[in-house]
Formats: C-alpha cells, structure tokens, sequence
C-alpha cells in the first residue's frame, strides 16, 4: 500500500516544482535593452502623440498604444479640448525622433507643482472654478473652466507689460469660444478658499464674463493650496 502513495507524491513534486511552473519562476525579467524613461508634456493626437521632452526640450513623437490613448483621456477629465496637455512619465525606445512606448509610469493632469516645462504664469480661481496656464514654451494660453467641463488652447502672444502689470489677450476661435482677456498684477491675493496669500493676482474675462482669482509665475516659489 505503499508504493502508490509513494509514486502520487512523486508526482506531485515533479508537477509542483517544475522549472516550467511559472510559480517557481520568481526571477524578474531584465528589462529591454535601450529601454528609457521619459518625463514631460504630453498630448494626443489624431495618429500620434507627442512628447515635449523635460530635460532635453525635444520634442518626440509618440506611437499610440490603445492603453496609453485611455489613460490620457482619463488624466485630462473632466475637461477635454484639442491639444491639450497633461503630465508624463513613460517608458520606451527611442528612434529617431519617434517614441515607442512600452510603459507608462504617470499620465496625470497638469498643475504648477507637476508641470516641468517652463510656464510664464499660470492663474487659477474659485467659484466657478478655472484655471489658466501661459506658456510660450508649449506656444499657447491653456484655459479650463472646470465648472462646465468646457475648455481650449488659445495661440500664444506676447503681453503687454506696464509697470507690475501682465495684460494676455487673445482672439476668439469660435461662436462658442469667445475672445480671451486676462490682468495679472504683482500684489497679494487670496483665493478667497484658503490662508495662503499669493504674490500676483489676476482678473480673467471671457466673452462677457469675468473672474478673478491668483497667480504663479514660473521660477520663484509656489505656494501650495493648504
């Protein structure tokens, strides 16, 4: 009575302790040669994405993976609009000028404190919420009115400067996209929501309507909402 109770537990450790058991293959797999991570400004295209890269300042295209187009989508919510951007960190080989993507570290929406490519001022206000990045880097006024999931990119044009005064003003791009017009001042503000006090203040209007709220400049310190 034995042997068969000898010869099931055999058994049992060849087919429990194979090498093929993909249990017992606890050794990670190297990663790809020429394989590199990536951090920057990313957006979506019709075919492709690109990439404005951190550290160099190139600018990548991006081949599209079905994963990467969602998480792209996702990281951009509420508010979509063409060209938007939002901020990356991905894995892949690069040729070229062309990013082959094999992984996606972080795809996640923008803000003063994530954001690594150089921005002039990015305001911000509270009811209704919105929010405005201006950056002759990415060559555009970002604006995103985040009560209505409504936003757009607006083309980039120099200010006109008097004093501590920034004056942004840009055209209207459709009947339902009107003309953009935005103060920015260097004094203290609040946005009326927290203790924090803001070196530069700035009143937005759209159309017909108007905003006030706070501003960050690029290079000196931001203060984070508390």
């Amino acid at each position: 009575m034995k042997k068969p109770l000898l010869f099931c537990f055999i058994l049992f450790c060849f087919f429990r302790c194979s090498p093929g058991d993909p249990a017992v293959q606890k050794t990670p797999a190297a990663e790809p040669a020429n394989v590199q991570i990536f951090r920057g400004s990313f957006r979506m295209g019709p075919a492709s994405g690109q990439l404005s890269d951190c550290n160099t300042g190139k600018q990548y295209i991006v081949t599209i993976r079905p994963a990467l187009d969602s998480l792209y989508r996702l990281a951009g919510a509420p508010v979509a609009y063409p060209e938007k951007t939002v901020y990356a960190v991905l894995r892949g080989r690069l040729t070229a000028d062309t990013l082959a993507v094999s992984d996606v570290d972080a795809l996640e929406s923008k803000n003063p404190w994530n954001t690594c490519i150089p921005f002039e001022f990015w305001c911000s206000g509270t009811e209704p919420f919105w929010d405005l990045e201006i950056s002759q880097a990415e060559g555009g006024l970002f604006y995103q009115d985040i009560g209505r999931e409504q936003g757009a990119k607006y083309a980039w044009s120099a200010p006109k400067i008097g004093g501590n005064t920034w004056i942004y003003e840009a055209p209207a791009l459709s009947s339902t996209q009107p003309a953009m017009r935005v103060v920015i001042k260097k004094e203290a503000a609040n946005n009326g929501m927290s203790d924090v006090v803001y070196n530069y203040s700035a009143e937005l209007t759209v159309g017909a309507e108007k905003r006030k709220g706070v501003a960050v400049r690029w290079g000196e310190p931001k203060m984070e909402p508390k």
